[in-house]
């Protein structure tokens, strides 16, 4: 049986990830079941979430500097990695809104072999940025596999802003999985992102 852990009471901050609202963008399973659709700009950032009802995520990849005064990633949710991608609008590539993934720099599972929940991370270069997850983000401790797209080396951390104690550096072609060691593995709180470009 999968976990699933509630976004309950987590912060969602669409400006402070610098997610633009998706016009005109299908966004209906962004609301819970039986409830009216939800616009992306309009989510309350006190408004429950449940990973089991929304299993693909996206957010977009930290700059180095931007790491460096300890921000934290904002992370979305929907039901459909094809809402999750497209919730990136002015972050990524036009084939990307298409349900592609060329302008990821990743993608990161819940379970083995890169299947299962779904968190994509959005960039266009591999420098060393990357993602850090909040100790109360449902993603933290969480993944399992990551899936390469354009960088080639992704370094995973288990504690917050890559400090210190278990990592595991990954290291694929564009496309491919790895599955994380048990010293990292569901114990994730930070990943960086390295070259050369697949």
């Amino acid at each position: 049986m999968k976990r699933f852990r509630s976004l309950a009471g987590f912060s969602i901050g669409l400006i402070a990830a610098g997610i633009p609202s998706v016009a005109g963008a299908a966004t209906d399973d962004a609301a819970p079941v039986g409830t009216a659709p939800v616009d992306p700009a309009s989510v309350d950032s006190n408004q429950s979430f449940d990973l089991e009802l929304r299993p693909h995520c996206a957010t977009r990849m930290l700059t180095p500097s931007e790491l460096d005064e300890g921000k934290m990633s904002s992370i979305l949710c929907f039901s459909t990695r094809q809402l999750a991608t497209r919730s990136l609008d002015g972050h990524v590539a036009d084939s990307v809104r298409r349900a592609d993934t060329s302008g990821l720099v990743a993608i990161h599972y819940d379970s083995s072999g890169g299947s299962g929940t779904s968190l994509s991370i959005a960039g266009t270069d591999c420098n060393g940025g990357g993602i850090n997850l909040d100790a109360a983000d449902p993603w933290n401790d969480l993944i399992s596999s990551t899936r390469h797209q354009l960088c080639s080396k992704i370094k995973h951390f288990e504690t917050y802003n890559a400090g210190p104690g278990a990592s595991q550096l990954t290291e694929n072609g564009s496309g491919w999985s790895a599955n994380l060691n048990s010293s990292v593995s569901n114990k994730v709180s930070a990943i960086r992102y390295y070259g050369p470009v697949n």
